[in-house]
């Protein structure tokens, strides 16, 4: 598989890109501010297929899907499958809607014209797109975003921080994080486990709770620092 360059794309341009294909979407079907994003129906209006399949075996440890655009086909590894392992939901949506940044964001990079070489998938499918979980390379990074803002739009996240918290003041969470840290029951990798208010709207949302805490944070409705040190900004 040939590495794929993307250019830089601002969070902006991301976010309304993904309003893009909502809109397209809803011109069609109806969406449901009471539900969660229909991720899975989003992939076959665009006129892909959605397959799952024992991936890590062949491609490694930590590969979650990939995407091949000749193929119009989105496979997602069966050990997310969420009707064996419902725990695994969020994760399985995420990678979705990770596969549909790809062909929204980057489908026109791939150029058969000029794809001579033989790929190791050519036998049975053509990945252009391999995601690993924690690649942090641009074009993986553009996809996760891109799945960060259509399963977790900005004004339905508000809404629903509003009817849950009552206010868009952000919560303080430095206190409630390191509680967290210090506890047995924290196995994470990450240093700011999602908070109560972030799993609650997580299993709104239908996404993991880690994905809802970063997503609260890149949107300033949760800070991590202490009480006073906003004092400092």
């Amino acid at each position: 598989m040939r590495p794929i360059k993307a250019d830089y794309l601002p969070k902006g341009d991301i976010e309304r890109a993904t309003q893009q294909l909502l809109g397209q979407y809803q011109q069609r079907f109806p969406l449901h501010d009471d539900r969660p994003i229909p991720v899975e129906e989003i992939l076959e209006s665009q006129g892909l297929t959605l397959e799952l399949e024992d991936i890590r075996a062949s491609h490694g440890a930590g590969v979650l899907g990939y995407l091949s655009v000749q193929q119009r086909l989105v496979v997602v590894d069966y050990t997310l499958d969420p009707t064996e392992d419902p725990g695994q939901e969020g994760r399985y949506r995420f990678t979705i809607g990770h596969e549909l940044g790809h062909w929204w964001l980057h489908r026109h990079l791939i150029d058969r014209s000029i794809a001579g070489q033989l790929s190791l998938f050519d036998e049975v499918e053509s990945p252009d797109f391999i995601c690993r979980s924690g690649d942090i390379d641009p074009v993986e990074w553009q996809a996760n975003q891109f799945a960060a803002f259509l399963l977790m739009p900005t004004e339905r996240v508000k809404s629903a921080w509003i009817a849950l918290h009552g206010t868009l003041v952000p919560y303080l969470a430095a206190e409630e994080m390191a509680e967290q840290r210090a506890s047995s029951r924290w196995y994470g990798r990450s240093d700011k486990p999602p908070v109560a208010l972030a799993r609650r709207l997580a299993s709104q949302w239908a996404v993991s709770a880690q994905a809802m805490q970063l997503r609260l944070l890149d949107m300033g409705l949760v800070r991590d620092e202490r009480p006073g040190d906003q004092l400092f900004y």
